[in-house]
C-alpha cells in the first residue's frame, strides 16, 4: 500500500517543493522506493526543478483520464529521483475535486508518495491533505509563516490526517529567527529537522538536481538527508 505523505506550507516561498524533491531523493538514496507528486495543479513546477519542463504525460493527463498513471512516472536519471510531474502550463481544468482520486491514481507506484502540494488552503490544497495520510508542514523561522502553517495544520487535524511534523525550512540561525524550540511550542508538532539557507540550494536549481545528489556534502544537503532518515525511523522501513 502507497503511504500518501502530503507536503504542505501555509504559504508560498518557503521552499516546500525544494524540500518535497530532496525528501524523495534522500529516501531513495536510503534504499526507500519513494517518489514525488506535483499536486499543486494550478502552479506545478517540480518539473522545471528537475529540467523536464515538457512532458507529454503528467499528473493533469492521469487525473483527467487521458494518461495511466504509470505514462506519468518519470526517473531523474542522474540523481534516481522518481517524479509525476504536473502541467507547468496554467491549467484550469483540473480542481480540487479531481486531486480527491489521488490516491486512487497514485496507489502502487511507490511505497512512499511525497506529494507536493499547493501553499494555503485552496481548494486544491485540502484535497491534497483529505487525500493524504499524513502531512509534514514546511515552514520558515518568522512569525507570518509559522501563523500561516499553523492553519495549516490546524485543517489537517480537522480533517483526520496526521501531522508528522515540520521542516523549518531557510534558516539563518542568527538572533533575528524563531529558534525551533518555540516553532514548536507555537505549532504544537514536532521539529523533524531545520534545513539553514545555503546557496549550494540556487546552484542545485540552476543544475537542475536535487541538492542532496548535487551537493551532498553541503549544510542543505545534510539537513535534509537527516530529516529523510527521521522519517525511516518513524515508520521501521515498514
Amino acid at each position: 500500500m502507497t503511504r500518501l505523505v502530503a507536503i504542505a506550507s501555509g504559504k508560498g516561498g518557503v521552499g516546500k517543493t525544494t524540500v518535497a524533491i530532496n525528501l524523495a531523493c534522500a529516501l531513495s538514496q536510503i534504499g526507500l522506493d519513494a517518489v514525488v507528486v506535483d499536486g499543486d495543479v494550478n502552479g506545478a513546477n517540480v518539473s522545471l526543478h528537475l529540467g523536464s519542463p515538457k512532458l507529454k504525460a503528467t499528473l493533469h493527463s492521469v487525473l483527467s483520464g487521458k494518461s495511466k498513471p504509470s505514462e506519468a512516472l518519470y526517473l531523474h536519471t542522474p540523481s534516481g529521483t522518481r517524479l509525476v510531474p504536473g502541467d507547468i502550463a496554467m491549467n484550469k481544468t483540473i480542481t480540487g475535486n479531481h486531486l480527491l482520486g489521488l490516491a486512487r491514481n497514485i496507489e502502487g507506484l511507490a511505497h512512499v508518495a511525497l506529494i507536493d502540494s499547493a501553499p494555503g488552503l485552496t481548494d486544491e490544497a485540502v484535497a491534497v491533505l483529505k487525500s493524504a495520510s499524513e502531512v509534514i508542514v514546511i515552514t520558515t523561522p518568522d512569525m507570518p509563516s509559522v501563523v500561516d502553517t499553523l492553519k495549516t495544520i490546524n485543517a489537517a487535524k480537522e480533517l483526520g490526517v496526521s501531522v508528522r511534523g515540520a521542516i523549518i525550512n531557510k534558516s539563518h540561525g542568527d538572533e533575528h529567527e524563531l529558534e525551533a524550540a518555540n516553532v514548536s511550542k507555537l505549532l504544537g508538532v514536532p521539529i523533524i529537522g531545520v534545513v539553514p539557507e545555503d546557496i549550494s540550494v540556487r546552484e542545485s536549481l540552476r543544475m537542475k538536481h536535487p541538492v542532496v545528489y548535487s551537493h551532498p556534502d553541503s549544510a542543505a544537503a545534510m539537513a535534509l538527508k537527516r530529516c529523510a532518515e527521521t522519517l525511516v525511523r518513524y515508520r521501521g522501513q515498514d
